[in-house]
């Protein structure tokens, strides 16, 4: 867990690279912050899933107009039931492509879709329920889209939808298999 926040430090630390660096070679940086209701499901007829929370912070890095890459975290709330109604805690990690494009017909706004993996670690160790040993982590794949609103030069505001799925289950068991959880909500972002 630890090597995984250095790295991720890293990372986010190079995205994070001065915005007077941006200006002068044409890269333009972007942190956006959101929250969202998350709906989890999970692919076990045993397992039911529920409502809970996303909040999260992405940082995006555009290299040309309309491609970029970006990286995140996200504080997850998530809901499992199984013998009795439990909320998981995760800490997800999105990384990947970003792409853009404006919708000039509505007024200056612009879309965003980004692509990749996500890395998630549960943050709650042990379950309560009796028919969970154990919560798990792993990688999953990554996709979210926001529709932004200029509100400032630098500053967009808007709805943002995630979808991950991921390709581990959740659980110590194997029995039980992965999960999908999606997100909607409002998206805020910061431009350099």
């Amino acid at each position: 867990m630890k090597n995984l926040l250095k790295v991720y430090t890293l990372i986010f630390s190079v995205l994070m690279a001065p915005s007077v660096v941006a200006q002068d070679s044409g890269i333009e940086l972007s942190t956006a912050i959101h929250a969202a209701i998350d709906i989890t499901q999970y692919a076990n007829t045993n397992v039911d899933g529920g409502i809970g929370f996303d909040l999260g912070l992405r940082q995006h890095v555009f290299f040309h107009p309309y491609l970029g890459i970006f990286a995140g975290l996200d504080y997850v709330g998530r809901n499992v039931v199984l013998n009795i109604s439990e909320k998981s805690k995760w800490l997800d990690i999105p990384f990947g492509l970003a792409f853009r494009y404006s919708g000039s017909a509505m007024g200056g706004t612009k879309n965003y879709i980004d692509l990749g993996l996500y890395y998630a670690t549960n943050q709650t160790k042990t379950s309560a329920d009796p028919g969970i040993t154990d919560f798990a982590g792993g990688l999953g794949f990554y996709f979210a889209g926001t529709t932004l609103f200029p509100i400032t030069p630098s500053f967009e505001m808007g709805f943002y939808v995630t979808g991950k799925y991921s390709f581990f289950s959740p659980f110590a068991q194997s029995t039980l298999a992965s999960m999908l959880s999606t997100a909607f909500g409002v998206e805020g972002r910061f431009k350099y």
